[in-house]
């Protein structure tokens, strides 16, 4: 029996993966690089740190120097990414039917505070956030969503997931949970085989009656 429902932070609940593509563009366009559309899907849902040290390897930008370009400019410049407020919406009812409702991020905890401060709709939303700092491995590893269910005080099965990457599903299922991929692009819903439920921005489905 489905209790929780636990949403991704970047690209589920906030438009943080669009803008940051944007950021990673305008970062290494400065330096004359050009990012290729494999280089994006490999970041997506992954942590800042990840991003920085695949670019280091990649194309030898310092990560420190990535690190703090990115900050500067999704949360400083006019890159501040909004919500995705369907989804928002969603998590809403989902709460006043009574459910409860998690954050499960890679995401720093500074980070999501900053969010939190920004959009009164996020706050007192969560019972429980976990940040890719309470966790020593990050997605897909499932780490952070056991955390999750174990501070909500449930077992896996009883969480549902929603995420919008690859390798926050592969967290998802690799917990043991049921997985709800959102904001997701029709030509890309192949990528998500192990997801049990696929909703695409042009879907004719309104987000506020599904159910898993």
């Amino acid at each position: 029996m489905v209790k929780v429902y636990l949403f991704d932070r970047d690209g589920t609940l906030v438009n943080s993966e669009n803008r940051g593509d944007m950021v990673i563009c305008a970062i290494l366009k400065a330096q004359k690089i050009e990012v290729t559309d494999e280089d994006l899907q490999s970041c997506r849902g992954q942590a800042l740190d990840y991003r920085a040290q695949y670019f280091q390897s990649k194309y030898n930008y310092p990560a420190s120097a990535f690190v703090t370009a990115h900050k500067q400019m999704l949360y400083e410049g006019e890159m501040v990414p909004d919500l995705f407020v369907p989804v928002v919406t969603w998590a809403q009812k989902l709460k006043a039917e009574g459910f409860l409702i998690g954050l499960v991020t890679a995401g720093r905890q500074k980070s999501t505070d900053f969010y939190l401060k920004r959009y009164p709709d996020l706050q007192n939303l969560f019972e429980v956030i976990v940040t890719g700092e309470d966790v020593a491995r990050a997605k897909p590893h499932p780490e952070a969503y056991l955390l999750a269910a174990e501070k909500c005080g449930v077992t896996p099965g009883d969480c549902v997931g929603v995420e919008d990457s690859v390798v926050g599903m592969q967290a998802v299922k690799a917990a043991g949970m049921t997985c709800i991929i959102v904001n997701a692009q029709k030509e890309e819903k192949e990528l998500y085989v192990q997801a049990d439920r696929i909703v695409c921005d042009d879907d004719d489905v309104d987000l506020l009656d599904v159910r898993l």
